[in-house]
């Protein structure tokens, strides 16, 4: 795809044009899509398609589809990736090989937007191997999770909006192809439910609101999200994306569950006989809590005699009572879940046939996570760069408009992920990784390069 002039003047360089005349891209670009396909050659000729307890959620859902009985999932899942799951006929490996080349296109997108912001092949290089190297991000794509296609999704939407900037009055299909992934992609990941409307907001700088184009984004941006909200309203009265989320909030929870009242009791005194048996199996020093209410359902709606969907709001209505009256607790938690979100996934020592590269394959793995630790202390530093330059508190080059945007949803994803889940969040940072590795290659080459370029030029 050509890079073309863009109106906040991040295309049109000297140096990518001519790198286009002269073919010199080739090279880098090939040589990271061939080690990022080597990688994932490896993992699907060493291992077996990894599952986890969520696996089994969307398989079920996507068999429950596939036969017409969507209304006995009680709405507990979004239907995205199980639609994903149902068009791969529900084998694992066929899953597995479309979601290693949705990574391989992720890689590639990576290459050409980075380069596209930056004009330097070199910083788009390292970009695009942070995530086609990323073991984290290879470990999901070889397990039945939703996370890889969400990311698609994400880096996709960041391509169109670079696209539309270049080429406004013909990117009406760009525009399209924008709100069906927006709409789509909180049905795969509830936590985007913003990105309809926060995607929105460049497309506005784009084109004009009473447009077609604009109502070309918006209308497929909205009404899957609407429609299946509506749904589960009819269907169950419930208002929400999933009825999971509605149990969710006790993870946060959890941790003041003996202060409920007593009204209800049989909701806090199961839940503490379950968390107590996790807790004794709980090695020292881990967190206890997160969790425990998948083990404790059942037995609470034996007990309460109350359906998936009305249990999951009595739950949310007691787990948020606890949360305002234990205000601190409550905020110091969301600031854990704030900091590991920009942790990367832990190695999956509970998955010991996961080791495509033999004895090696932690401490690649490790490596990999430490390295994007540094990246995301790295992304924090340019968003504080960008808030000093906006206040006037220092003079650097304003970065394109577009890297604002995608810093915005990876910083929003952060804060949402951080209030409403705990105990997860390592997972819920990897679909916005591309989006953080975009922000700083970019900033890299529009603030350390040039400042040096102006030094140099001044001595």
């Amino acid at each position: 795809m050509r890079p073309r002039g863009m109106s906040d003047g991040t295309v049109g360089s000297a140096r990518v044009h001519q790198d286009l005349r002269n073919n010199v891209w080739s090279i880098p670009f090939m040589a990271v899509m061939v080690v990022s396909l080597a990688a994932r050659l490896v993992v699907i000729v060493t291992t077996s398609p990894a599952w986890s307890p969520d696996s089994n959620d969307y398989m079920r859902l996507a068999r429950l589809i596939s036969r017409g009985h969507l209304a006995e999932a009680q709405g507990n899942r979004v239907p995205g990736y199980s639609l994903f799951l149902l068009s791969h006929a529900f084998h694992p490996s066929a899953v597995r090989l479309s979601q290693m080349l949705l990574g391989l296109a992720i890689t590639a997108t990576l290459f050409w937007i980075i380069w596209t912001l930056s004009h330097r092949l070199w910083l788009a290089s390292i970009g695009a191997l942070l995530y086609g190297l990323n073991g984290g991000q290879i470990l999901l794509e070889s397990t039945i999770l939703s996370e890889t296609l969400a990311t698609a999704l994400l880096v996709g939407l960041a391509a169109g909006i670079l696209v539309c900037k270049s080429r406004v009055r013909r990117g009406y299909p760009v525009l399209l192809l924008m709100g069906l992934a927006a709409g789509f992609l909180p049905l795969v990941r509830p936590l985007y439910v913003f990105i309809p409307v926060v995607c929105a907001l460049p497309v506005a700088s784009m084109v004009r609101v009473r447009s077609r184009g604009f109502w070309l984004y918006l209308v497929p941006a909205l009404l899957p999200i609407l429609v299946w909200i509506a749904y589960l309203a009819v269907s169950f009265n419930y208002v929400g994306l999933q009825t999971d989320g509605a149990y969710g909030w006790a993870n946060h929870a959890a941790a003041f569950m003996r202060d409920a009242p007593d009204t209800d009791r049989v909701i806090r005194d199961i839940f503490l006989k379950h968390m107590a048996i996790q807790e004794r199996a709980t090695p020292e020093g881990w967190t206890v809590g997160p969790n425990v209410i998948w083990a404790a359902v059942p037995e609470i709606r034996e007990a309460t005699g109350l359906s998936y969907p009305e249990l999951g709001k009595r739950v949310q209505a007691l787990s948020i009572g606890l949360l305002l009256s234990h205000p601190i607790g409550y905020a110091r938690q969301i600031g854990s879940g704030w900091v590991s979100f920009w942790k990367g996934l832990w190695f999956p020592d509970q998955e010991p046939y996961w080791t495509p590269f033999g004895t090696a394959t932690r401490p690649l793995y490790m490596l990999g996570r430490y390295l994007w630790v540094l990246v995301n202390l790295c992304f924090m530093l340019v968003v504080l760069g960008m808030l000093a330059t906006k206040v006037r508190l220092v003079r650097l080059q304003k970065l394109p408009s577009t890297v604002f945007w995608l810093a915005l949803i990876a910083l929003l994803s952060a804060g949402i992920q951080a209030v409403v889940e705990y105990g997860s969040a390592p997972r819920f940072g990897m679909p916005t990784q591309p989006y953080v590795a975009i922000v700083v290659m970019v900033a890299v080459g529009t603030w350390l390069l040039r400042l040096r370029g102006s030094a140099e030029a001044k001595g």
